[in-house]
C-alpha cells in the first residue's frame, strides 16, 4: 500500500489531482486518500480529468503489486450538487453511492445528533436481549451480561460521538428491565434506585457503567490525545482548521458549518485543563506562567504578582532555564511584592527540564497523577465536503487473487 500512496503524492504534487482543502487559506493543507486496510477513500475534484489519472495509478497498482481492485465494491460518493455523476462513473466503472453511509462502523455524512445514527446501537442490544434467555440466568448473571456485553456495545459509537439523553435513557431502560425482570412477561420490582447500581462496588453499587460519564470520558480523550500524538494526520487537520491556542489545544469553534463534531469535543477542554498536570520534558511546549507543570496550578495563579513583573508572560520553561534563575525575567523594585514568593521562584531548579524528551499530558484525580493508556482508533470526521465546489469520494476495495 506505500506504493500507493506514493503515486497518488506524486499525483497530487503535479496537481494531476486535488484532495480536499481542509481550510480556506491558499497554500493549506490537502487531504487526497486515507488507507485501511484493504479499503482506500481517495478525494478528488468532480473532473474527468483527475479520475482519469486515478484510474492509471490503480491500473499501475494493480500490475506491480498483484492486488486487484474490486469494482463491483467500489463506490463514487458526490458531495454537494455533481451535474455528471453518470458519466465521471463510466470513467472508473464503478456503482454511485449516496451520504449519509456508514465507514469502519460509524456514519459518514450524517448529523451527529441525529438519533438516526444510534438506531444500528438500539437494534444490537435487543437483539442480544433477545438472544438470552435470562429467566433461566441468575441476578448475578444477568449483571455480568450488563457489564461485560452491554455496556460494551454503544462504546464505539460513544468514542466520537455524545450520546443524546433520549438514547441513554432507552439503553438504560433496557438494562435496567433485564437485570430486574430479564425476559419474564410479567414485570418485575426494581428493588434498588438506578443511580445506586451505577456506582463502584466499593460504594455499595454493582458497577455499571454509567453511560454519560462513560460518552464523557470518551470525548475528553481526544483531547488528551491532541497533546501527546504530535505528528498523526487528524491532529495536523485540526490545527490546519482551527489553529492553535497554546500549544496543547486548538481555537473554540466559533464557525457554524461542518464542524459539530469537534465542537463537541473542545467544548469539554476547561474541565479536562482542571484536571492534568504537565510533564516537562525539554520545555518547549510548555509554558511558564499558564500551564501546570508543577503539579500544584499554573503559575499564574499561584504568583499571580508575580506575573505582573514578568517581561515575557508568554515565555515556556525552556526560556525561562536559558537564564541563571529567574531575576532577569523579572522587572525591578521586586521588594514591593512579598519577598517570599520571589525567592521562590527564583528558588525552581529550571536546569533539570534540559532533556531532549518532549513534554507529555498527565490526568491527575484529586492530586493523583494518572497517565491515560492509549489506543483507539484515527478520528473520523462525520461529514465531507465543502458547500461550494463540486467534490467525489471514491471508495476501493483491494483485494489478492
Amino acid at each position: 500500500m506505500e506504493g500507493l500512496n506514493n503515486m497518488i503524492k506524486v499525483a497530487n504534487n503535479n496537481r494531476w489531482m486535488t484532495g480536499f482543502k481542509v481550510a480556506s487559506s491558499v497554500g493549506g493543507m490537502e487531504v487526497t486518500h486515507l488507507l485501511y486496510a484493504d479499503d482506500t477513500l481517495v478525494f478528488c475534484d468532480a473532473k474527468e480529468e483527475e479520475l482519469r489519472h486515478l484510474k492509471i495509478i490503480l491500473t499501475i497498482f494493480e500490475a506491480v503489486s498483484g492486488l486487484h481492485v474490486n469494482w463491483r465494491k467500489s463506490l463514487i460518493f458526490p458531495v454537494n450538487e455533481v451535474t455528471a455523476i453518470q458519466r465521471l462513473t463510466g470513467v472508473l466503472g464503478c456503482t454511485v453511492g449516496t451520504l449519509p453511509t456508514t465507514y469502519l462502523g460509524l456514519p459518514l455524512g450524517s448529523k451527529n445528533k441525529s438519533l438516526d445514527i444510534w438506531s444500528r446501537v438500539l437494534e444490537r442490544c435487543e437483539k442480544r436481549l433477545a438472544k438470552w434467555k435470562s429467566q433461566y440466568i441468575s441476578l448475578g448473571g444477568r449483571v455480568t451480561l450488563v457489564n461485560s456485553v452491554l455496556d460494551a456495545l454503544p462504546t464505539y459509537m460513544m468514542s466520537l460521538f455524545p450520546i443524546p439523553t433520549k438514547i441513554e435513557k432507552r439503553i438504560n431502560v433496557m438494562r435496567r428491565n433485564f437485570i430486574w425482570q430479564g425476559n419474564k412477561e410479567k414485570g418485575g420490582y426494581h428493588l434498588v434506585n438506578w443511580k445506586v447500581l451505577t456506582q463502584a462496588k466499593k460504594s455499595g453499587g454493582l458497577g455499571i457503567r454509567n453511560l454519560r460519564l462513560h460518552n464523557k470520558s470518551l470525548l475528553m480523550k481526544w483531547l488528551w490525545r491532541f497533546g501527546r500524538e504530535d505528528e498523526t494526520l487528524w491532529r495536523q487537520v485540526i490545527i490546519e482548521k482551527y489553529g492553535l491556542e497554546g500549544q496543547w489545544i486548538p481555537r473554540a469553534v466559533t464557525t457554524t458549518y461542518g464542524v459539530s463534531v469537534w465542537r463537541s469535543i473542545r467544548a469539554y477542554w476547561p474541565l479536562f485543563a482542571e484536571n492534568i498536570s504537565i510533564v516537562v520534558g525539554n520545555g518547549r511546549k510548555t509554558s511558564f506562567w499558564n500551564d501546570n507543570w508543577l503539579g500544584h496550578g499554573p503559575l499564574k495563579d499561584l504568583f499571580s504578582d508575580m506575573k505582573v513583573l514578568s517581561l515575557n508572560n508568554e515565555a515556556t520553561v525552556e526560556d525561562n532555564s536559558k537564564f541563571e534563575g529567574l531575576g532577569r525575567y523579572l522587572k525591578g523594585k521586586k521588594d514591593r511584592y512579598r519577598t517570599r514568593e520571589v525567592w521562590w521562584l527564583r528558588g525552581i531548579d529550571l536546569g533539570v527540564f534540559g532533556q531532549e524528551e518532549s513534554e507529555m499530558v498527565l490526568w491527575c484525580i484529586f492530586g493523583r497523577k494518572r497517565s491515560i493508556a492509549g489506543g483507539g482508533g484515527d478520528f473520523r470526521p462525520a461529514a465531507l465536503g465543502r458547500r461550494a465546489a463540486e467534490t467525489v469520494v471514491i471508495k476501493t476495495d483491494l483485494r489478492d487473487d
